[in-house]
């Protein structure tokens, strides 16, 4: 008979499978449009108009017979919806199309089809996918190209290479924690039933005999549980998107199933064979091969600890998130109906010179009429390291925070006209003023050479101010949006100090917050400008969103967590059952002779611990690589980049905290087995 334990796991595997195909998709087609098979980027339209790239695609796809579609975000919406004009290959399809929609997974991304000719007036910039043979794009990017358009063609990734790509963090996680567990699961299943197998080969079954059994009963199992699984999936999705994409998610499944499944299946044969390295007498009394079981015992038990460090990382960064996104979503909300403008990429390399001026100076208008709120995180931290955090801010910025002087009131704005900096400085920093103002000319002089020549006011701060940075200081590494005590460089609306170059890298950084959609889409009358601004992202909406995100985040780092340290208590469990098996008589003989129980067992604990100390060694040279880089930086005269991060305490004292749980696990396992071995030696005596 099969351990019940093994049919438990390879039902868990079955649904779980589902459960990270589910995940893998949603994730999937939220990154992008899934389906197409290659790409064909257009990045300058010369002369060509819209209407002419129409009349090509359609030409293209009724030949060829492949259906093309060109992307487009929503103006108002592009964290939740996007457009897709489309060509189908077969005429007769398009009213389908159109009728029916483009048919998409997730609930939180909606996909809009509408037919290709609808954006005959508009830059035929952008990117077209291609449905069906790679080697149509080819014939499309010739096509353009006669036109006169400039592109380029782009194999589209493999569906599995998307989904590695965007479940590369907790998903990964999660499908490691599950094969770690199915397979430390089925090996111990398969040992505590090794009597049974002794049984059996006394009856003369074979290795091959015995393992052909077990097959062929969890083949029987697997036909109702997969049954029971797919019931159970085909209804909620039927519930959550009405079936669309079935066959893709039904693939994604089943190779998430095979790729759990066969290696559940290999410990499950190894296990096995270590039944059959000792003889059929001891077999049947229960014995197993000591020193292989150990061995495996460890090999297991050295990844789960690592995984358990990983994820636990993974779950208290996870839970940071949640906290920065909650204050930051109130914040946000507060805005209104505040945007950041998202810009196209679709340009050729000589046109950005001439798409950057056009957009800095759009942006400059707008913060000269108070129309924007910029904030810019300075780096002057790396070369005046007692300020922590640094931002370059304009003046509706301290007009939107409030910041206060020493003795509490609020700074206003200037008169219109002043072209020096304000330099904000913290009381507690007031005595590196000077190198703080050298960094800060050093810094602007790097994207402007009057820079270095600026005039500057130097403005003392109350202490203890906390300042809300809009989300831009995650760009340098920094998780929450709010920094306590930062120096602000305040500069004029508006003001040449920064630079159309400036301006326009802010925007793409998310760094500049229209106050009113109103007036970026007045600006849009610009033909120039309405081919640059692809969408206007409402900051409370990606707020929102992102809060959801790094909420089910969390909420799968903590599930993956639970599983991982399941798999360290199994595996203590293991090797604690097969030691104090093979060492019951002496374990008793030194009890009863007034042995302490940490002598007992001090070589089980000394192996511990010195398989718990590789968390602390991995945190230590983490630690001494990170400066090692940072000082080579330093020496070369260059600010060390803002990935070189050292652990931080915290990280430490986790990687010390599952140590500590990897060892307390081992001792409580050991002193079950240890007081059961007693009982039923002091009965016997």
């Amino acid at each position: 008979m099969l351990h019940r334990g093994t049919k438990f796991v390879h039902a868990a595997i079955l649904a779980l499978a589902g459960v990270l195909a589910f995940f893998g998709v949603k994730n999937a087609e939220e990154w992008g449009v899934l389906g197409q098979s290659a790409t064909v980027w257009v990045t300058d339209a010369a002369n060509v108009q819209g209407y002419q790239v129409s009349n090509t695609v359609i030409a293209i796809a009724r030949a060829h017979g492949v259906a093309v579609a060109r992307e487009i975000p929503d103006l108002l919406h592009p964290e939740s919806r996007r457009h897709l004009y489309l060509m189908p290959g077969d005429p007769e399809s398009s009213p389908a199309f159109l009728a029916e929609g483009f048919p998409s997974f997730s609930r939180d991304m909606r996909t809009d089809v509408h037919p290709i000719d609808e954006i005959a007036n508009r830059d035929p910039r952008g990117f077209y996918y291609v449905f069906g043979s790679p080697q149509e794009a080819l014939v499309l990017h010739d096509a353009f190209t006669s036109l006169g358009l400039t592109s380029k063609v782009a194999l589209s990734p493999g569906l599995f290479q998307i989904i590695k790509y965007v479940g590369s963090g907790v998903l990964s996680q999660a499908f490691l924690a599950i094969l770690l567990a199915a397979v430390v699961t089925i090996g111990s299943c398969v040992l505590l039933n090794a009597r049974s197998y002794g049984v059996l080969r006394l009856h003369g079954i074979s290795f091959f005999g015995i393992f052909a059994r077990d097959i062929r009963k969890l083949l029987m199992f697997w036909l109702v549980a997969a049954g029971l699984v797919v019931a159970t999936a085909l209804t909620f999705l039927w519930i959550y998107n009405g079936l669309e994409r079935l066959s893709l998610f039904a693939l994604i499944a089943c190779g998430i199933w095979l790729s759990l499944a066969l290696p559940a299946i290999a410990a499950h044969a190894i296990a096995l064979k270590l039944t059959f390295r000792t003889s059929i007498v001891r077999a049947v009394k229960g014995e197993l091969a000591v020193r292989w079981a150990m061995a495996c015992g460890y090999m297991v038990r050295l990844p789960a600890v690592l995984l358990t460090l990983s994820v636990g990382l993974s779950c208290v960064h996870a839970g940071q998130e949640v906290l920065n996104r909650a204050a930051d979503r109130r914040v946000f909300a507060q805005l209104g109906n505040a945007v950041t403008v998202k810009l196209s990429g679709s340009f050729a390399r000589e046109a950005e010179g001439e798409i950057t001026t056009a957009v800095g100076r759009w942006v400059r208008r707008a913060d000269k009429a108070g129309q924007i709120i910029l904030v810019h995180p300075s780096l002057i931290h790396q070369r005046v390291p007692q300020a922590r955090s640094a931002l370059i801010v304009n003046q509706t910025f301290i007009a939107k925070q409030g910041v206060m002087n020493p003795t509490g009131h609020l700074y206003q704005l200037r008169p219109q006209g002043k072209e020096n900096l304000q330099l904000i400085v913290p009381q507690a920093l007031a005595s590196h003023t000077s190198s703080i103002l050298a960094a800060v000319r050093e810094e602007l002089s790097a994207t402007d050479k009057a820079g270095a020549r600026i005039e500057a006011e130097t403005l003392p701060a109350k202490t203890g101010q906390m300042v809300f940075t809009y989300g831009a200081t995650r760009s340098i590494g920094q998780g929450s949006s709010v920094v306590e005590d930062p120096v602000l460089v305040v500069v004029p609306n508006g003001s040449t100090i920064v630079s159309d170059g400036a301006y326009t890298a802010s925007v793409t950084h998310d760094e500049v917050i229209f106050t009113d959609p109103q007036d970026v889409l007045h600006e849009l009358n610009d033909p120039q400008l309405r081919g640059v601004v692809l969408a206007l992202s409402p900051v409370a909406e990606k707020s929102a969103v992102e809060y959801r995100r790094v909420i089910l985040e969390l909420r799968l780092s903590a599930v993956t967590l639970a599983l991982a340290l399941a798999v360290l208590f199994m595996a203590a469990i293991g090797v604690s059952i097969v030691h104090t098996r093979k060492n019951a008589q002496a374990v008793f003989v030194k009890h009863i002779s007034g042995w302490r129980f940490l002598a007992i067992y001090r070589v089980m604990f000394g192996a511990e611990l010195l398989l718990l100390t590789l968390p602390l060694i991995w945190t230590t040279w983490q630690k001494w690589d990170v400066s090692h880089q940072v000082a080579a930086y330093t020496a070369a005269g260059l600010p060390p980049p803002p990935r070189l991060q050292a652990p931080e305490v915290w990280e430490t004292l986790l990687a010390a905290e599952v140590a500590g749980t990897g060892l307390l696990m081992i001792f409580t396992a050991l002193a079950v087995f240890h007081r059961r071995i007693v009982h039923e030696g002091a009965a016997v005596a």
